[in-house]
């Protein structure tokens, strides 16, 4: 019973998700509605107010009339006689219907697949000029083999059967493997196969069908710039700008939602939430009441804010290709876009670290109700930024009309920050560990402010000549805040409200230091030693890092990566290679016998088009793409014959050539496929269904155009290539080393888990300096990971294949259709980056005698080069005014020094010291003074990137820690949404040799959350670290060797997971390492609270260093339920390894996010806010020990003890 009540459940939340998805999709069209119908309407201060119809701003309504001016102009220019006649090679085949079906291909296709309509015709032209070309030298080739003779002999069958076979499968190797170009490679062996099968009974000249071929492309080529470009255009600039209001709106709802949430009514005695049921067995960490209260609507929100970014990436590349006829920044700003896109990116990542420890239901939010009103006050104005930015971007508002709500929302923060200072220092006692969950809020939210302010400082970049004045606001406005006419934006100032008036006399950490060691002995708090014997013996070693250990490949397997290696062709490239040869061969085998091909009147060559076009690799995109082909040509016959005696109709009842038959034509078909074309945007799980109806209904009304007889057969000589294709092709992906949509799916996570490993080594990596780090011992355990044949995808080159790949993953099917192409195989990137050699660094007394040189080289992760002569980087904080150019630039770094969490403000060459501790300020070259308006990235690699704003100077908006890692968040998102892509493929698997016949969805699905959850926790290191402008967090640095195991072994955790899904590592080893990993995580925080604090360690650098520590302890958390999830998902049948995962999902486990977190709070409490040192610690230890249990007792025991008199 209880194992059905699981499955109803695990139904119902997949029902959930799946409605979730849909509303997500409603959501974001709801609000890209609005913001499209603006920028239609863009005010030109020079010109009136241009206005359309709403209508014309819907994408369909504007893809539905380019389809019918497309084809009007094709039928208007060749309906002629003699123009039809000289273009034509017969009555039915070689007729400009080929046009109009390669036109509504790459227009389509375009639309669909966010590629410039400049780049689809490039590849039109190019493939059909390729394919062509191939298929008359094919051609000429077997008539030189068979001795000049054109007779249908034994010889020439087999010459073009294997010369064509073996162009077909490395034809279809290359598309597949190189799916960026995917139109041009099909195309590449469309104009082939119909070349070779058009000329292999024919008797004229055998160049003729090539050449005329090529005509049509040509004409289709031209029609399609031609319509893309004047007529409605939708320009990829215009759908980023919506994508990107669209985010910033869905954005704006999700802040509201979640300090709206958190700032509920709460329990007294608990302080959680009233709405929590404490249930969160069904959704794995999310609390089921609040789920139903709130949280559905906000995840809702933020799938939408995801899907507007993932919506962007996929169109930037076609807005670089752009003009813009209908504005005046005629050329897109695609730097400065991408640059809002990933500060918006990272403002989801950092708000999502609230909402975690406050969807598991667990979370203290008295403070939070207690300030309820400023808090939401606060979330008001961030939302109301969001939407006057919106508002500003699609051309409502000019940024001068919205400066007034940035400056509510400074106002607003500083408010808060006041009224939080306040209340502490009225309070009698010191606050309890409550208080710190409200400091770490008041940290992202601080983040979170500071990234709107940058997205107000890359609009006018943005904006560019249509809004011209923007600069010049902008500027007033930085101005009036560094001349202190507003509260200054410095997270260290501003928190200075919150500490007591009174410092403790000593570094509260050593007073808590002090009472562990004076604790006599305790209870053992399973599953480790007690505390009391670990503070004892302070020398005693931290667990090893477990390395991961992997089976020996076998020599085929050897064989292939090296194959991998070095062309990046996968097996599955081979094996979709031949399935399209053979479905090929096939079809021209009934070509080439003379019965056959007169059974079929001579029209089996469209069977070619039919396997080459709904070719996939992966058995249910084939199916689906099969089905759609099917329902498409019924419908297109079906419409086609409509069109066909419509004009027979209005001919008066004849097909003799008139006037009126031409005009009827030329107006009905266009019409006809304008809406199929309109339908096809507008129903997009039906795009291939649409598309190729408007084909067909295209070559079922043009054959016999200038005959004086109509031509009705052609549709159903169409319906019988279709199904002899669909058929085909059907079988062989079923029989042919079938690939299932499912180990796409398990290869697409195996390289988002070797990018996450990638990903959260560099976030340890920036936490400390270089020289701090431990110099023994990594290289054992690096070793002993890159024995998986995979180094981790370091490198800026390597992450960007993995991102050009998963771009490729996640841009629809091909022909917009619903498959998958795979082009990530997991290593070969890895390869690829680790082949790189990194940059000449200094070392030794060379790098301690350039003060910063490690961070530099640190924060790039030995890719690019930090600087280049004559351009070093400036690291001032945001918002900060660049410092004048020196009239010579300096040989060499200044001496300058700086605490890594305060304001870098000091000028190049003048020194100054703060705390005692070396600056990490870095003179750099300014820009030009003529160079207003202009992004740029100091240096020749991934650098801090600065704008120069007006009089206000050159004001950093994006950091180069956080620059460094965004391709290889940008691709390993992308793989992330690529999985949820395969859905519908994987709805149509079924397998029949497994215990489990279907996809299990819901362990599937919770694998991907926690993937999205894990980046979410990568990203917000960078982006925390870039938001307060600091290279590093100073209390973790006493402790940089043990932060360098528990990345190490996170790394490890995270390759041993993708050794699992390879079947090449256990998974009780993965298990073990997991364990290890907790074990690990207990001992960093043990040691910081051990070690104490320095007295003049800030408020800021603690807050920043429990962030830090508590991010550490959420990805250790998930990275335990994602080696469950894993296993369930694609392990189910495998008791053993169950069995193995089912102790990492035993509640009674020590779970290191929901126990430590406790403790961890409770240091930053004792760290914060004491005025003296007992009456801190008590205060801290009755708090703790009101909900303590196992080691947490323990620890208050030992205080409890240490406080009493002796």
């Amino acid at each position: 019973m209880a194992s059905r009540s699981a499955l109803f459940a695990d139904q119902g939340i997949l029902r959930d998700r799946e409605k979730l998805q849909n509303s997500c999709i409603r959501s974001a069209e709801s609000c890209w509605q609005p913001r499209a119908e603006g920028l239609m309407a863009w005010r030109w201060p020079s010109r009136p107010q241009l206005r359309l119809p709403r209508c014309f701003s819907l994408v369909y309504v504007r893809v539905g009339i380019q389809v019918f001016t497309a084809t009007f102009l094709i039928l208007a220019a060749t309906s002629a006689h003699p123009v039809w006649t000289a273009v034509s090679l017969d009555d039915v085949v070689a007729i400009p219907a080929m046009a109009l079906l390669l036109c509504y291909l790459c227009l389509l296709f375009s639309v669909g697949t966010g590629l410039a309509a400049l780049q689809v015709s490039c590849e039109l032209l190019a493939g059909a000029t390729a394919g062509a070309g191939i298929g008359i030298g094919l051609t000429y080739a077997v008539l030189a083999i068979n001795g000049g003779s054109r007779d249908n002999t034994p010889t020439k069958f087999v010459a073009t059967f294997f010369l064509s076979g073996l162009v077909a499968f490395f034809g279809t190797v290359l598309r597949f493997r190189f799916t960026k170009n995917n139109m041009l490679w099909m195309l590449m062996l469309v104009g082939m196969a119909l070349t070779i099968a058009a000329e292999y009974h024919s008797r004229a000249a055998l160049w003729k069908f090539g050449v005329h071929f090529m005509y049509f492309a040509v004409m289709a080529a031209a029609s399609l710039l031609l319509t893309m470009s004047t007529v409605l255009p939708q320009y990829a600039g215009n759908t980023i700008r919506a994508s990107i209001c669209a985010g910033l709106l869905s954005f704006g709802k999700v802040v509201e939602s979640g300090i709206g949430t958190m700032s509920d009514e709460t329990n007294d005695d608990t302080g959680l939430l009233k709405a929590c049921s404490g249930r969160t067995e069904a959704m794995v960490g999310i609390d089921e009441g609040l789920w139903q209260s709130s949280l559905s609507d906000l995840h809702t929100d933020v799938f939408a804010t995801g899907g507007s970014i993932s919506n962007v990436w996929k169109w930037e590349a076609a807005a670089r290709l752009e003009w813009d006829l209908y504005r005046r920044q005629h050329v897109f700003p695609s730097r400065a876009y991408g640059v809002l896109t990933l500060t918006l990116r990272s403002m989801l990542s950092s708000f999502m670290m609230i909402i975690y420890p406050l969807q598991t239901g667990r979370m203290d939010c008295r403070l939070t109700r207690q300030h309820a009103r400023l808090l939401r006050a606060l979330a008001a104005s961030m939302a109301g930024c969001c939407n006057e930015l919106a508002d500003v971007l699609s051309g409502q508002l000019s940024l001068k009309e919205a400066l007034p709500v940035l400056k509510a929302m400074e106002a607003a923060y500083a408010e808060l920050v006041g009224e939080v200072g306040a209340s502490l220092q009225d309070a009698h006692a010191p606050p309890s560990s409550r208080a710190v969950h409200f400091n770490m809020i008041l940290a992202t939210l601080f983040t979170l402010c500071t990234r709107i302010r940058q997205l107000f400082t890359t609009a006018p970049e943005a904006l560019g000549r249509d809004d011209p004045a923007a600069t010049t606001a902008l500027a007033a406005h930085l101005l009036a805040v560094d001349r202190g006419g507003s509260r200054t934006w410095h997270f260290p100032t501003l928190m200075q409200r919150v500490r007591r008036a009174q410092p403790a006399p000593r570094p509260p950490l050593a007073l808590l230091h002090d009472s562990l060691r004076a604790g006599d002995e305790g209870p053992r708090g399973p599953p480790g030693p007690s505390l009391k014997q670990y503070l004892a013996a302070q020398g005693t070693p931290a667990p090893k890092v477990l390395p991961v250990r992997e089976s020996t490949p076998r020599a085929t397997q050897r064989a292939l990566d090296w194959l991998r290696g070095r062309t990046g062709i996968t097996p599955n490239h081979l094996i979709v290679g031949l399935q399209g040869m053979l479905g090929y061969c096939i079809i021209l085998v009934m070509v080439m016998v003379p019965a056959v091909n007169d059974a079929f009147e001579g029209r089996m060559l469209w069977g070619m088009l039919i396997v080459i076009t709904i070719l996939e690799p992966m058995t249910g995109s084939v199916i689906i793409k099969g089905f759609q082909r099917l329902l498409g040509t019924v419908l297109g016959a079906v419409l086609g014959l409509g069109v066909l005696y419509f004009t027979y109709l209005c001919n008066g009842l004849t097909y003799v050539s008139h006037p009126q038959k031409y005009i009827v034509m030329t107006i009905s078909l266009p019409l006809v496929t304008g809406v199929l074309g309109g339908c096809a945007i507008r129903f997009s799980s039906y795009f291939y269904c649409f598309l190729i109806a408007a084909i067909i209904t295209a070559l079922v009304a043009l054959p016999n155009y200038h005959v004086d007889e109509t031509y009705p057969q052609a549709a159903i000589w169409r319906l019988a290539s279709t199904a002899v294709g669909v058929v085909v092709n059907v079988i062989l992906v079923a029989v042919c080393f079938p690939i299932s949509a499912r180990s796409v799916h398990q290869t697409l996570m195996l390289s988002a888990l070797e990018g996450l490993a990638d990903v959260m080594d560099r976030a340890c990596h920036c936490l400390v300096p270089r020289e701090h780090r431990r110099k023994a011992g990594r290289g054992a355990v690096r070793r002993a990971t890159d024995s998986l044949g995979r180094a981790r995808s370091g490198g800026v080159r390597a992450a960007s294949r993995l991102l050009r790949a998963a771009e490729a993953l996640v841009a629809g099917g091909r022909e917009g259709g619903e498959g998958q192409v795979v082009d990530v195989e997991p290593g070969a990137e890895a390869r690829e980056g680790s082949a790189e050699k990194a940059p000449d660094e200094p070392s030794g007394d060379q790098a301690s005698a350039q003060p910063g040189a490690a961070e530099l080289a640190d924060r790039v992760a030995g890719s690019v080069p930090w600087a280049g002569p004559g351009a070093t980087a400036d690291l001032s904080a945001t918002d900060s005014p660049a410092p004048e150019p020196s009239p010579s630039p300096p040989e060499g770094p200044s001496p300058q020094h700086a605490r890594p969490c305060t304001r870098f403000d000091t000028a190049p060459g003048v020194g100054s010291e703060r705390g005692g501790r070396p600056s990490l300020l870095i003179t750099y070259s300014p820009p030009p003074a003529h160079a207003r308006g202009v992004l740029m990235a100091q240096g020749p690699g991934l650098e801090s990137i600065y704008l120069q704003v007006g009089e206000a100077g050159v004001r950093k908006v994006v950091g180069a820690a956080y620059l460094a890692v965004l391709p290889q968040l940008k691709a390993i998102a992308m793989l992330i949404g690529a999985m949820g892509a395969l859905e519908p493929a994987l709805h149509y698997e079924y397998y029949p040799f497994s215990k489990v016949k279907r996809f299990p969805f819901v362990a599937a699905k919770r694998a991907q959350r926690l993937c999205r959850h894990l980046l979410n926790v990568a990203g917000s290191f960078s982006a925390a670290l870039d938001a307060h402008d600091t290279y590093s967090c100073p209390p973790l640095i006493p402790v940089a060797g043990e932060l360098e195991d528990v990345g190490q072994q996170l790394q490890a955790c995270l390759l041993a997971l993708a050794g699992v899904l390879k079947c090449t590592v256990a998974v009780e080893r993965a298990v073990d390492m997991v364990v290890n990993l907790e074990d690990l995580v207990r001992h960093l925080f043990l040691t910081v609270l051990a070690q104490g604090g320095a007295a003049e360690e800030s408020s800021t650098d603690a807050i920043l260093g429990v962030t830090f520590l508590a991010m550490l302890f959420n990805a250790t958390y998930v990275v335990r339920l994602l080696c469950v999830a894993l296993v369930q998902a694609f392990s189910p049948e495998d008791v053993e390894a169950l069995a193995h995962a089912s102790m990492l999902s035993d509640s009674t486990r020590w779970a290191v996010d929901e126990q430590l977190m406790v403790l961890c709070s409770d240091m930053m409490a004792a760290a914060l806010y004491p005025d003296s040192g007992e009456e801190g610690v008590a205060e801290l230890v009755q708090d703790a020990s009101r909900s303590a249990s196992g080691w947490e007792a323990e620890l208050a025991a030992f205080s409890r003890r240490s406080m009493q008199p002796s």
